[in-house]
């Protein structure tokens, strides 16, 4: 292997195979499986090269850059997996409790189960309309690649739609670690409250939440954990995709047409204003930036998928109530996070050190 000599631009892929051209064997071996919470089909192991041969993958030095092309396109299809997890443990919570019954009926038709599935099905819904932004947008520029590289347009129009792909993909870059961590952190708390939904049966390990909760677990680690996505975030919106992003959902508030929607509509966009206030507020002091960097990415994301909602009962006037709820909900967050971080400073890092030393 290549020394990194002191930055990764010295890394290199290779590729190492278990056989050789020739047919023998190569010096690499799995000495250990992992005994893991979940994920029990994928095998994860301990590999041993042993003066293995193997072949550079791609130009030399341009590993690092290779891996994090591949990590962040594997972000989307992580979030993707939450979002999967998550619905099946809905399907799992929702059928139990419509199946259950005490004190003379289903538990489903209590108040508070009630109110615990809706509210699972708002969260679901979030981080699907976000997941589903981000692969919009990736769509939609591979489409207009496509289109610039058969040829076709004029020069003025090649131009724009030139302009439009750099657009989309600083908004990509941005609503990437979003998506990821909205939708892995959203199926750790899904699962987690199907178990709750199924009481005490949710708690054997052969029940379906127990297995999906094991299982989802995972989804807030790999591929980066939810606090690399968080800070990946932060460093993307310190390069102004923050103004990038908002400046569509801002057309997209505009272009709402029901008044129900436009209401609601006026509250996301005041939550905009908090956030853009807010954030202004970090620029001078890199380190509280970091300690804040999940209470923004929770309000940046709160008013993104809003908006994603608004369309979407706009296209579905069955949609509203879920547009309303995570407004209603997400935005008082916003205003009390906002607040928190407007007027808290770096030395918060000194209290928790503080605290920590009680240990």
């Amino acid at each position: 292997f290549e020394a990194s000599k002191g930055t990764t631009r010295g890394l290199s892929l290779f590729l190492c195979p278990r056989t050789l051209p020739n047919g023998e064997s190569n010096g690499v071996s799995v000495t250990r499986l992992e005994h893991k919470l979940g994920i029990h089909g994928s095998p994860t192991a301990a590999v041993r090269f042993d003066e293995a041969k193997a072949w550079r993958v791609g130009e030399k030095g341009e590993g690092f850059k290779a891996m994090l092309t591949l990590m962040n396109n594997a972000r989307l299809g992580v979030a993707a997996q939450g979002v999967g997890i998550s619905e099946a443990a809905i399907d799992s919570a929702v059928g139990y409790a419509n199946e259950r019954k005490q004190f003379g009926q289903p538990i489903g038709e209590q108040p508070l189960m009630k109110n615990m599935l809706s509210r699972m099905v708002i969260a679901q819904e979030g981080s699907r309309a976000l997941l589903y932004r981000a692969c919009l947008l990736l769509d939609r520029n591979k489409a207009i690649q496509n289109y610039l590289d058969r040829g076709e347009g004029t020069l003025e129009e090649r131009q724009e739609l030139s302009t439009q792909i750099e657009r989309n993909a600083t908004r990509v870059r941005l609503l990437t670690p979003l998506a990821k961590y909205l939708a892995t952190e959203t199926c750790d708390e899904l699962t987690r409250n199907a178990i709750q939904v199924h009481g005490g049966l949710g708690f054997m390990a052969e029940s379906i939440p127990g297995k999906l909760h094991a299982d989802g677990i995972i989804t807030t680690i790999y591929e980066g954990t939810s606090e690399i996505q968080v800070s990946f975030a932060l460093k993307e919106i310190g390069k102004g995709a923050l103004g990038v992003v908002f400046e569509e959902v801002s057309k997209e508030l505009e272009a709402l047409e029901d008044p129900r929607l436009v209401e609601y509509a006026a509250k996301v966009r005041h939550g905009m204003e908090r956030i853009l206030e807010a954030s202004a507020s970090l620029l001078a002091d890199f380190g509280y930036a970091l300690l804040s960097a999940q209470l923004l990415a929770d309000v940046v994301i709160a008013v993104i998928v809003a908006a994603e909602l608004l369309n979407q009962a706009q296209a579905d006037p069955r949609r509203f109530d879920l547009a309303a709820s995570w407004i209603n909900r997400r935005m008082l967050d916003v205003e009390s996070k906002t607040q928190r971080i407007q007027e808290g400073s770096s030395a918060r890092i000194d209290r928790c050190q503080r605290i920590l030393d009680l240990v």
